[in-house]
């Protein structure tokens, strides 16, 4: 081991540190305002490491200036809509997404120490979500990671009959599942390899949370990791491995269904349940009759939208930014982002990426507009570094 190798132990747990409290949702049940500025110092302290390791050096192709614009432009627009607390989330997130992304894309240096970074915060999540389903199979006892780790939040798990829904280090079986399966795209865009065991195991590991947005989810992400693995094999091959899902399919549905897993995800799917799915519900109605309101901008950053809705992240990225930003904005992000992915060639991993935009990411997250920044800052010269 070198001497620089060395020297990077300490930076890659110090931007672990820094990315751990800057992209992980949490609480702060005294002031809930306290957790966004808690969210907000780490990602600056994230772009700052970025900055200070590339030299202080950002470039942008003319695509991402372009994106920039287009952004900072519509941002403006349903500024003088509305203003709020959004808002300032929104345009900092967008900038210091920018700045890792350029950063990770022309310094080979922080390349290396940002993808081992993130890779130690996915394989650390999983991580504590087994040791918690271990640690309740062989004790009966929930053990409280989240708690341990921000000891000023709470995580809303525990065991409800014979149900376990635990979500590790993550606030709630959901929140663990949907910030995995963005932060397994966001690993998919920087390794630009989509068939790696950690992808597999991710996947698992969101079907495990019981929640339904990690059942559904997950099960669709083995498919297309699948899918993507006998692309390019035989034709026997492919069809020997679809024949196989199929009768594992069809023997396991009497089984499965029965389940009390199931039936939870199921009641939580029921609209007239008090579920997420029933929060959705709610949220797709007032859109409905307010669309006419979100064509061209959208009510800006008041969240009015919201009021009454206990849970408005629930209605899904993509309805969020077009009530925020408005319809038209929401169709040329969706053609700007969908074109950065063809550029590459990238349509396996299109395709595991598409179920962000249904999830319970909000529009301002931080680790949403890095992947969105990776996607359209991509260079030639990335392509030789060292793949993880």
């Amino acid at each position: 081991m070198t001497v620089k190798n060395l020297l990077d132990k300490p930076k890659k747990l110090l931007l672990f540190i820094f990315l751990l409290y800057a992209i992980v949702p949490y609480e702060t049940v005294s002031n809930p305002l306290l957790s966004y500025v808690f969210h907000l110092i780490f990602i600056v302290f994230v772009g700052i490491f970025a900055l200070y390791t590339g030299n202080f050096k950002i470039k942008m192709n003319q695509f991402a200036k372009f994106t920039m614009f287009f952004l900072i432009c519509f941002i403006a627009i349903n500024s003088v809509v509305s203003y709020g607390l959004n808002e300032f989330l929104l345009f900092l997130s967008i900038v210091f997404g920018s700045i890792v992304a350029s950063t990770i894309y022309n310094n080979r240096n922080f390349y290396n120490l940002f993808v081992s970074a993130f890779k130690w915060l996915i394989v650390f999540s999983i991580s504590m979500l087994f040791l918690q389903l271990i640690v309740l199979d062989t004790t009966g006892k929930v053990l409280h990671i989240h708690e341990m780790f921000f000891p000023f939040s709470e995580a809303r798990i525990g065991v409800f009959g014979l149900l376990n829904r635990l979500g590790g280090v993550y606030l709630e079986p959901g929140t663990y599942s949907n910030w995995m399966h963005l932060f397994l795209v966001i690993y998919m865009v920087l390794s630009e390899n989509i068939n790696r065991p950690i992808f597999y195991i991710g996947a698992i590991s969101m079907i495990l949370t019981l929640s339904a947005y990690g059942v559904i989810i997950g099960i669709y992400l083995l498919m297309v990791l699948l899918l993507s693995k006998i692309k390019h094999s035989s034709l026997k091959k492919k069809f020997s491995t679809l024949l196989l899902l199929m009768i594992v399919s069809f023997f396991s549905i009497g089984y499965i269904g029965d389940s009390t897993a199931v039936k939870l995800v199921s009641a939580k799917m029921d609209s007239s349940s008090d579920g997420s799915a029933n929060l959705r519900k709610q949220a797709y109605e007032r859109y409905i009759e307010n669309i006419e309101d979100y064509f061209i901008v959208g009510e800006g950053f008041s969240n009015k939208f919201g009021e009454g809705i206990a849970s408005i992240q629930d209605a899904g990225l993509l309805l969020n930014m077009s009530v925020a930003l408005g319809i038209l904005f929401s169709i040329i992000f969706i053609m700007i982002y969908t074109y950065a992915f063809l550029k590459k060639n990238n349509m396996e991993i299109l395709f595991a990426s598409l179920p962000i935009f249904i999830s319970k990411i909000y529009y301002y997250e931080f680790s949403f507009w890095l992947l969105f920044f990776l996607l359209i800052l991509k260079n030639k010269q990335f392509l030789t570094y060292k793949k993880y």
